[in-house]
């Protein structure tokens, strides 16, 4: 120790004792506190968003008398949605800040419903779900949503979310009721249906009456304005409206619309573009039936987020926002086991959906301007991003089936035993009964005895036998 150094005081010892012991939930609470002030320093951002849809919206209810207001309100959104605009007018704040209110409640839903299908996923690991619901909550989209956009994309998505919950401890009809209530805050909820079927073909677990679950809670959503005249299948004309999108091949988003020219008069590209995103459903289901692919686990994530992601990168009218659902639950299946090969398709797809949501929000380059040169720009980088999503779409296919490909009879398969360094265990042929099942661990041997012939040891094993010691 030099003659300028003292030593540290025991107090001091014992702070950096204390830190370092409970520094994982400082870190939780810091990120928990950097969230909250993130957000709060976008709420009094009004975009355009805001001015041309949701605040006439809220005009509309303050000047027609809150509830009253829903028997003939212009908006585009379904009725859950407008009664969070109705709470939003009895709320002692700006306007703008109150309907942001209701969307960044909802990101920390998303957040909740992430950790638990960590949990669920990781053995029931509490601090890994604690990071995953932090690391949610400081996802650049889910902020920018929220609390800059005053969009509410993380309410349907947490919806989603706790369905896909639900189908991982296969309860299948709360399931189906997450994905009807996630439909009525949104229609591209819908996006998972593909990912349903599939299920349903593969795991034969539940009726088909489950399907009719959504449908029936939407509708049952648009009642609450029936009392004040509105129609009770106002959800449904909602819906139909918004899919008139359709009729453009490329909005805003970077999928296969992009590499058609004409985005405004394409009937045919347009019904070329469903019927191939149809086709790629049916395929993998097909694919599926045919290799007997086993969607459970993580890999259940991975195939909802693939049914999601499907739709956005090959339908079109595609708005830039429509890719968050998938993004999200592609998230979680990186979070779970992360490694190199699912880290690439994840950071491919989020990007995208960040540029182009940063695109729309910020104007980083128009969509044609007019002028010849830009346009000439303009063009092939949307093209090249398409290309780019539609490539990583083909590769996370890939990981799909083959993540999803069942375990061959005797092979070698890891211990279930959580926490444990794993032994592989050889799948006996034909097991005696007291002999371990595929996917059982073995009970615990006794001090070998030994050593026998190969041979010897080899019929034994086939025949379910264990050598006598």
């Amino acid at each position: 120790m030099g003659d300028g150094d003292k030593p540290v005081f025991k107090v001091e010892k014992s702070f950096i004792s204390l830190v370092r012991k409970h520094i994982f939930w400082i870190f939780v609470a810091g990120a928990f506190l950097a969230s909250i002030l993130l957000r709060r320093g976008m709420l009094p951002v009004a975009s355009s968003d805001m001015n041309q849809f949701l605040l006439p919206w809220y005009d509309e209810i303050v000047a027609g008398g809150g509830m009253a207001s829903l028997a003939d309100h212009p908006a585009n959104y379904n009725t859950p949605y407008l009664l969070l605009l109705v709470l939003a007018t009895k709320l002692p704040m700006d306007a703008v800040q109150a309907i942001k209110l209701f969307s960044i409640v909802g990101d920390y839903l998303l957040a909740v419903a992430v950790g638990m299908v960590v949990y669920r996923l990781t053995d029931e690991n509490y601090r890994k779900a604690v990071l995953a619901f932090s690391l949610t909550t400081l996802l650049p989209l889910t902020m920018f949503n929220s609390a800059y956009w005053g969009q509410c994309d993380s309410l349907y998505v947490a919806f989603l979310v706790f369905a896909v919950y639900s189908f991982l401890k296969e309860r299948w009809t709360l399931g189906f009721v997450f994905v009807g209530v996630a439909l009525a805050f949104k229609f591209q909820a819908v996006f998972i249906l593909p990912a349903l079927i599939i299920l349903y073909m593969t795991r034969k677990k539940f009726s088909f009456l489950n399907f009719l679950i959504p449908p029936a809670i939407l509708f049952l959503s648009g009642l609450p304005g029936v009392p004040f005249g509105a129609s009770a299948l106002r959800p449904f004309t909602i819906y139909f409206g918004q899919a008139d999108d359709s009729k453009y091949a490329f909005i805003n988003y970077f999928n296969l619309g992009t590499l058609f020219p004409s985005v405004g008069n394409a009937d045919v590209t347009v019904g070329f573009m469903i019927l191939f995103t149809l086709f790629i459903c049916f395929a993998m289901m097909s694919y599926a039936l045919y290799k007997q692919l086993v969607f459970k686990g993580d890999t259940l994530v991975l195939l909802a987020a693939w049914s999601m992601i499907c739709c956005v990168v090959f339908l079109p009218g595609m708005h830039e926002r429509y890719g968050y659902g998938g993004e999200i639950l592609l998230g979680i299946w990186f979070f779970l086991k992360p490694s190199r090969r699912r880290l690439i398709p994840f950071v491919v797809f989020y990007a995208i959906g960040l540029l182009a949501s940063f695109r729309f929000l910020f104007g980083i380059w128009p969509q044609y301007s007019g002028l010849s040169l830009l346009d000439e720009l303009v063009g092939p980088v949307n093209k090249l991003l398409g290309i780019l999503n539609i490539v990583n779409f083909a590769w996370l296919s890939w990981l799909l089936v083959g993540d999803a490909a069942p375990v061959p009879q005797g092979a070698v398969l890891p211990s279930p035993v959580a926490g444990k360094v794993a032994a592989s265990k050889v799948v006996h042929v034909a097991a005696g009964p007291d002999a371990p099942q595929a996917g059982q661990a073995e009970p615990m041997a006794a001090p070998p005895a030994p050593a026998r012939p190969a041979e010897e040891r080899s019929a034994m094993l086939v025949s379910g036998g264990s050598p006598e010691l």
